[in-house]
């Protein structure tokens, strides 16, 4: 309990944590199911001293959109008029954001202004079952980027989640919230989308080939899902 309201504390407030204490809520926490999931996700980040803390919010990041388990947009982001845009994380140039030069508020504008050239054409992670830290539960595969999410159920309507980037020596925390106002069970197709239909299955178990320093895989070898 005390754990919790610290975390909310943190939350509010934007105050640093340590990596140790996030790690040890994280661990408390029970996994999702890819079910669980399904629809939009705001983000936030979690202060823990990592050089993305508050990052994705200066270049207006929206959050998350799973709409199947494979077919998932990880970086949702506002445009100029407050229109959601899928980004395609193959363009992100992820390498040049451990500069501290790129974290001026004037890049998150001008990122704004050029989201149209960012645009995602098709989805770009997928929903698999990982074991992360001891439990198994649903985990955010990025396509084209060596990251992983993986995910812990706070209640209902959150979840904290936990990104491995390969070559990186710590995580980074993020809080998701549903979002209330859009139901994707209702929905025949996202208002982003760009004509592709929507995925309905989020059933069954899954598998991940690929390991990492806090992750790995739990069932059978999957060859063509071996690289991002």
């Amino acid at each position: 309990m005390e754990t919790s309201l610290s975390f909310q504390y943190a939350l509010c407030w934007k105050a640093t944590m340590k990596t140790s204490e996030i790690l040890a809520y994280f661990d408390s926490l029970e996994p999702v199911s890819p079910e669980f999931m399904s629809g939009q996700w705001k983000g936030a980040s979690y202060f823990s001293g990592h050089p993305w803390d508050g990052l994705l919010e200066k270049y207006h990041w929206y959050g998350k959109s799973f709409n199947g388990v494979d077919d998932v947009h990880p970086l949702m982001f506002r445009g100029l008029f407050g229109k959601l845009v899928p980004v395609n994380p193959r363009r992100m140039p992820v390498s040049l954001l451990r500069f501290k030069f790129f974290h001026l508020a004037f890049f998150g504008k001008i990122f704004q202004i050029m989201l149209p050239l960012y645009r995602a054409r098709h989805s770009g992670a997928r929903l698999r079952m990982i074991e992360c830290r001891g439990k198994v539960g649903a985990a955010m595969v990025y396509d084209r980027q060596p990251i992983i999410d993986s995910f812990r159920k706070i209640d209902d309507t959150r979840v904290l989640g936990m990104m491995d980037l390969k070559g990186t020596p710590r995580p980074f925390f993020f809080l998701l919230t549903r979002d209330q106002s859009f139901c994707v069970e209702k929905c025949t197709r996202a208002p982003w989308r760009l004509g592709r239909n929507r995925s309905d299955s989020f059933q069954g178990a899954f598998s991940f080939t690929k390991s990492s320093s806090t992750c790995r895989d739990v069932s059978s070898m999957v060859p063509e899902l071996s690289m991002i």
